[in-house]
């Protein structure tokens, strides 16, 4: 009793909160403040992580990162080991999105081997406690997203493309198969990593702020794998990423978003991963001064915010610039805005 209780006081605190089954401590949760996070520009399979891109985005934003994302792809059969290791030098937790997703990377079409069925039916277990495994020898402690953004319709694991809003082919027939069929996917999984005695990996459960389709089967509510499989509760909220998008503010873009979630799982910290990009009919340095501003004073369940720092060629020799320093402006207001002490940088693991 007196163990459970120290764990208990140290998560409120914020300290690292240690397992029995692996020694390793688990990331905590600010009791105050959002920690500061970011992916770095580590290239199209996410996992590109070198010191100097670490250091190379430090210089920009001027603070340490606390969290590091990243991404594992199932198809190259293997935890990002390398990657981790250097944010674990470097001082932060890695946040790792875990996509069930194999060559060629295609969006908007189902990759059949990669089915959440064949997930369920335990034809990727040998990949999942060796995934895992690697996980727990790290050393760290690990946030990981399984199949983040299932509630849009680009990526093949999403509700979807399994099942959508149909109730005939799966489990309870009152419920819509695509994200029955998702919440038995990631209960699997969790479920195989704590029957291998991983108990370093908090588990991110990653929403799209906007359901892709907006239909009442494809609620956040409806993909929820329970408390006991939900460490933190995720959120890509991006602005304008693309030419042929309107520009919207954080506030449009998320309000609804968060009040839904903080009514629903007031208890759950909230992590959200966020960006914009640089376009003439808004002004990226005041969204994203904004943004920040709101995080501290309205979104307060948030825990912890990761920019995603990033550049891609469109079609039509068009581009998207999500980067911090896309202009003098955008990056001084960057600055500014971490810069305020409530955003919690590294290192953190010491």
């Amino acid at each position: 009793m007196k163990k459970a209780w120290v764990s208990v006081i140290a998560l409120i605190l914020g300290f690292a909160v240690f397992s029995e089954a692996s020694a390793i401590p688990l990331i905590g949760i600010p009791q105050e403040g959002s920690f500061f996070g970011a992916f770095a520009d580590f290239g199209f399979m996410e996992d590109y992580i070198i010191p100097e891109k670490l250091e190379k985005f430090d210089k920009l934003s001027g603070k340490r990162l606390a969290i590091v994302a990243m991404g594992s792809f199932w198809g190259k059969g293997e935890f990002p080991d390398i990657s981790v290791q250097v944010v674990k030098e470097y001082g932060a937790v890695p946040l790792i999105f875990w996509y069930p997703w194999g060559p060629p990377y295609e969006k908007n079409v189902l990759q059949q081997r990669y089915s959440l069925k064949n997930i369920i039916d335990g034809k990727y277990d040998s990949y999942i406690r060796d995934w895992v495994k690697g996980a727990r020898a790290s050393g760290v402690p690990v946030i990981v997203a399984f199949a983040p953004e299932m509630n849009g319709d680009w990526y093949t694991w999403s509700g979807y493309f399994n099942g959508a809003g149909s109730s005939n082919s799966f489990g309870n027939l009152s419920r819509p198969d695509g994200p029955e069929q998702y919440i038995f996917a990631y209960r699997h999984v969790v479920d195989v990593a704590r029957s291998a005695g991983v108990r370093n990996i908090s588990w991110l459960f990653h929403l799209n702020v906007v359901p892709s389709p907006q239909k009442d089967w494809n609620s956040f509510e409806a993909y929820y794998p329970g408390d006991e499989y939900v460490d933190w509760i995720g959120v890509s909220a991006f602005g304008k990423c693309y030419p042929h998008e309107e520009w919207i503010q954080f506030e449009d873009l998320f309000d609804s978003a968060y009040q839904e979630l903080s009514t629903f799982k007031p208890e759950k910290p909230l992590l959200v991963v966020t960006s914009v990009g640089e376009f003439q009919d808004g002004s990226k340095a005041e969204w994203i001064t904004q943004t920040f501003g709101l995080m501290k004073g309205r979104y307060t369940q948030v825990k912890a915010v990761i920019w995603w720092h990033d550049f891609w060629l469109n079609e039509k020799n068009t581009y998207s610039d999500l980067s911090v320093d896309s202009s003098d402006d955008t990056l001084q207001a960057f600055r500014h805005a971490v810069a305020d002490p409530y955003f919690i940088g590294g290192p953190v693991l010491t």
